[in-house]
């Protein structure tokens, strides 16, 4: 995964930034997981989905995290709620664990931080199991331009769109391992999305990552921005409210046999 400041932002991370449901119950329908099933979180930054994921089915869950930041809190967090569940150091290209051994593969809007897509293919095909899901969990080009965070940044979209792969290169970054492309699935669009001060904490610390892909003249025109629509709104004693961009799921997954 890129060079971003993993152990810096794992400090914060969990004040702005919950796990999400929403792609998760996808990733149970499609993949019937349940307690016997073995699920690997590629990415699992400080174990929010992956606990989450747990609550929710039961299922063995390894974290992967290159970050020893996230780890330790994904560690901590999961005391008493989840003492089973490891979390090791690892890539996208490079996975510890042991060829198919795993039923499920997900990213949680990690995909875009992986330098080598083509390896980190290689590298899930050679984890799942025969008849293996492979998830990732991030947001279409259209999502990423209807972003919150892009009414008050809006160079992130163009920056972004750069970063994040689209589901065509996925696709072909995936045939070579053998991993076949089997749709994508939308979730969360226009729904209401409330920004208050924890919003702004994490734009004031660039813990999103493409802030710290724009101009300082930019970034610093939307923080303006931001900090004067949230003063306007606590004015009027409104919230200040936007239509959610939503996410998508991707969806891979490696023949039977």
């Amino acid at each position: 995964m890129s060079e971003y400041r993993y152990d810096e932002v794992s400090r914060i991370y969990d004040l702005v930034r919950d796990a999400d449901r929403r792609p998760l119950e996808l990733m149970g329908r499609r993949a019937a997981l349940g307690p016997a099933s073995r699920v690997l979180d590629l990415g699992c930054g400080t174990g929010s989905h992956a606990l989450l994921l747990y609550a929710m089915y039961g299922s063995r869950i390894t974290g992967v995290e290159p970050s020893e930041g996230m780890r330790s809190k994904a560690r901590a967090k999961a005391e008493g709620l989840a003492p089973e569940a490891e979390w090791l150091p690892g890539s996208a290209s490079s996975i510890p664990a042991a060829d198919a051994s795993v039923d499920l593969v997900y990213m949680a809007d990690v995909a875009h931080h992986v330098p080598g897509l083509e390896a980190m293919f290689a590298e899930t095909a050679r984890v799942l199991a025969p008849g293996g899901l492979f998830a990732i969990a991030s947001q279409s080009h259209a999502q990423i331009a209807a972003r919150p965070v892009a009414r008050f940044f809006p160079e992130t979209v163009a920056a972004d769109r750069a970063r994040y792969p689209d589901s065509r290169r996925f696709a072909a970054a995936a045939a070579p391992a053998g991993i076949a492309f089997l749709g994508d699935e939308a979730y969360g669009e226009g729904e209401p999305v409330v920004l208050d001060g924890g919003f702004l904490e994490l734009a004031e610390r660039k813990g999103y990552s493409v802030l710290a892909a724009i101009g300082e003249e930019a970034y610093g025109r939307g923080l303006a921005s931001l900090r004067a629509a949230l003063a306007e709104a606590a004015r009027a004693g409104q919230p200040l409210s936007l239509p959610a961009a939503g996410g998508t799921v991707h969806w891979f997954g490696k023949a039977a046999s």
